[in-house]
């Protein structure tokens, strides 16, 4: 039987090879068993899906494992962004939710999220009880019309719950009211028409924001992309914007979780500088404040930015999981993370990339300003950083030895420049005296180590990343 492990976010596999309906229906039956345990025999379990090949399918075999057990389920009738389904956990009420998706993963993936009912991604402690519950109990199952005609299963609509919330929580109005042109690129997957339906929620024709929407119908091969919202993938949505001078170009990952973002002059933004325009836009537009949440992996803008504001700032391991915790208790203002994740306070510890594209519109609809202008104003304030990531293999067994080996022999000086201070929570993080990073962080789950630099000085970026690799060859053998 293939070991079913949940990661930063999810349980992920290969399509027909790991990710199977049996091992779907193993994975289910200890969640079922989970929730039981939790005593929420009276609240239901939403079950959700993404646009990729055989999700449908997945998730009624999951939905019919669950009705099995006796746990009532309301199931989506079609492909939903997953922050769509955790808001509808929060909106009735649910225990949680089961989410079959895969996210930015290439198409040949698929996954097993799990939702818990405070509307997030369930907590490490709750994955690694249902870890310890697979296999405990013979798999049940129903087929899901059998399920309906004994009232366990009903089909839920999250579409109005979420356009009411995502729509509430910005400045409408002021949007429509704003006349731009935006280019919208949810990257074949499940947030299809999302940021053009939400401008026209419950006041259609009242809008002078005109949508030019890309790669906007299903395709499981996602046009061959990576369904990430990273430059690598965004060249469509840039010259787009470029050839029809838009303001700004909005893209969401696979499962519409994650932004990302291409200014009036057609270039790449990169999630770093994302969270510092949402912080910026937050304390000045919105007159919000409250501390900030970001991950290791993050820029080291943010550390200005909130300096100066003010704010508090909270550094977490990568996955933001970790990050929604600082939401859900501690009420943190704003979180975000380098691939694009980005959360905010009065709402669900989730992040939410078609209400972030929102927020991004409402900022620009207030200032008036193009966004390469507000972004140029933002780094002459608090200066510019370079960013780039490197992933390379290394044997999984190893990783305990490079990890010791960074720690305990760390290098003098990084391109000729002292290190200020080291960070160990997850992976090694060494921080030089003008502000620059090296980050070394190897992958607890599959045999490649990911090293990630900043700076103020391009050059300096490819240098360290080359020191990086350098670092980690050394503890390969």
């Amino acid at each position: 039987m293939d070991k079913i492990k949940f990661g930063t976010d999810g349980w992920r596999a290969i399509i027909a090879r790991e990710f199977t309906m049996e091992n779907v229906r193993r994975t289910a039956q200890a969640t079922a068993l989970y929730f039981k345990e939790l005593s929420t025999k009276d609240k239901p379990i939403i079950v959700g899906y993404d646009n990729r090949f055989l999700s449908e399918e997945f998730a009624r075999a999951a939905a019919g494992v669950l009705c099995a057990n006796g746990v009532s389920v309301l199931m989506t009738g079609q492909a939903m962004p997953t922050p769509a389904i955790s808001w509808g956990v929060k909106h009735f009420r649910a225990a949680g939710a089961v989410v079959i998706t895969s996210s930015h993963n290439p198409y040949d993936y698929n996954g097993f999220k799990i939702k818990s009912d405070f509307g997030g991604s369930a907590l490490p402690k709750t994955t690694r009880r249902i870890e310890t519950l697979i296999d405990k109990q013979r798999v049940k199952s129903l087929d899901v019309e059998q399920a309906r005609q004994r009232k366990l299963l009903k089909p839920v609509d999250l579409e109005a719950p979420y356009f009411n919330k995502i729509t509430a929580y910005v400045d409408m109005e002021k949007i429509r009211k704003f006349p731009m042109r935006i280019v919208y690129d949810p990257l074949y997957g499940s947030g299809l028409d999302f940021l053009g339906r939400s401008l026209e929620w419950k006041r259609p024709g009242i809008n002078r924001c005109k949508v030019f929407s890309i790669h906007n119908q299903r395709d499981p091969l996602f046009g061959g992309l990576q369904p990430e919202p990273v430059e690598e993938s965004l060249g469509d949505l840039k010259n787009t914007v470029r050839k029809n001078r838009a303001h700004l170009g909005i893209a969401v990952d696979g499962d519409a979780d994650r932004v990302g973002l291409v200014d009036d002059q057609g270039r790449y933004i990169t999630a770093h500088k994302i969270l510092g325009l949402l912080i910026r836009h937050f304390i000045k537009n919105r007159k919000a404040s409250g501390p900030v949440g970001k991950t290791i992996s993050g820029t080291f803008l943010i550390d200005r930015m909130c300096a100066a504001y003010g704010l508090e700032l909270r550094e977490t391991p990568v996955g933001f999981k970790h990050l929604g915790e600082l939401i859900l208790k501690e009420r943190f203002m704003l979180a975000g993370e380098e691939s694009g994740g980005m959360g905010v306070h009065h709402y669900i510890p989730e992040r939410d990339g078609v209400l972030a594209g929102l927020l991004l519109l409402e900022l620009v609809a207030m200032e008036g300003r193009p966004l390469s202008w507000i972004l140029k104003e933002m780094e002459k304030e608090f200066g510019s950083f370079h960013y780039q990531r490197l992933d390379i293999g290394f044997p999984l067994e190893r990783r305990k030895a490079l990890l010791e080996g960074l720690t305990g022999h760390p290098p003098a000086l990084m391109d000729r420049t002292g290190i200020r201070e080291i960070k160990d929570f997850d992976g090694v993080k060494f921080i030089l005296e003008d502000d620059s990073w090296l980050l070394i962080r190897p992958s607890g789950t599959e045999p490649l180590v990911r090293i990630y630099a900043e700076s103020p000085q391009p050059a300096r970026v490819r240098r360290l990343l080359e020191t990086g690799r350098k670092l980690v060859f050394k503890y390969a053998k």
